[in-house]
């Protein structure tokens, strides 16, 4: 009895050192520039092209991610390849990358310098979401300039396509409806965004879109295959 204890014992020591041992691992993982270069092709496609827009099963421009935070769009490839995000053709191509190709794809992208934004909100769009985004204390995670979150894994707001922020908030409003093909399921994000009406999304859109210092941008249509 006591040598079935023991072997129980050591097998659940042995799966312990195993999950620890794939987690550091996986902790580990560090994106490389030049190897995401190379793996990029999936992806320019739809980012590389200004003003490419989706057509099924959402009209909307795709977003930006060149200069956009690394940890952010690892996560959200890894949130598109378990399903929590339900794009389809994300799905897809995600669902075939591994944990270092996302690590390196995100540090390839995250490499390019920023654009800056020169245009300037109408008043209304200020007025009803500077209301908003103050009510629902977006800036203590997006950042005060929404150009610079607090967290690599935040996204940056400043200078994104309007028409893609307002379908990725109905999609944070949609939650997680598996009746949906469009829907992200984040607590605070879900939370947030079931709050605010379709009129306060259109206005944060805009208002975010052309705030100044944006550092999104366009990469490979007008600057080559590598970050500047």
């Amino acid at each position: 009895m006591n040598c079935i204890k023991s072997a129980i014992y050591s097998l659940i020591i042995l799966a312990s050192n195993v999950f620890f041992l794939n987690t550091a691992i996986a902790q580990d993982v560090k994106g490389n520039v030049v190897a995401g270069k190379s793996k990029n092709s999936l992806c320019i496609g739809c980012h590389g092209i200004e003003g490419y827009r989706t057509s099924f099963p959402a009209l909307y421009t795709v977003p930006m991610i060149a200069g956009q935070n690394s940890k952010y769009i690892e996560n959200a490839l890894k949130a598109y390849k378990s399903g929590e995000r339900t794009h389809p053709t994300m799905r897809s191509i995600a669902s075939s990358l591994t944990a270092q190709d996302m690590a390196d794809l995100a540090a390839y992208y995250a490499a390019f310098k920023p654009t800056v934004s020169s245009n300037t909100s109408s008043k209304a769009d200020l007025e009803v979401a500077t209301t908003a985004l103050k009510n629902n204390n977006c800036a203590s995670c997006h950042g005060a300039d929404y150009a610079q979150s607090i967290d690599g894994s935040i996204p940056s707001l400043a200078g994104q396509h309007a028409d893609y922020l307002v379908q990725a908030l109905k999609q944070y409003r949609a939650g997680d409806n598996k009746k949906s093909i469009l829907s992200r399921n984040h607590p605070l994000m879900t939370g947030t965004a079931k709050k605010l009406s379709l009129a306060d999304i259109n206005h944060i859109a805009l208002h975010l879109s052309k705030l100044p210092n944006g550092h999104l941008s366009i990469p490979e249509a007008k600057k080559g295959l590598s970050p500047e």
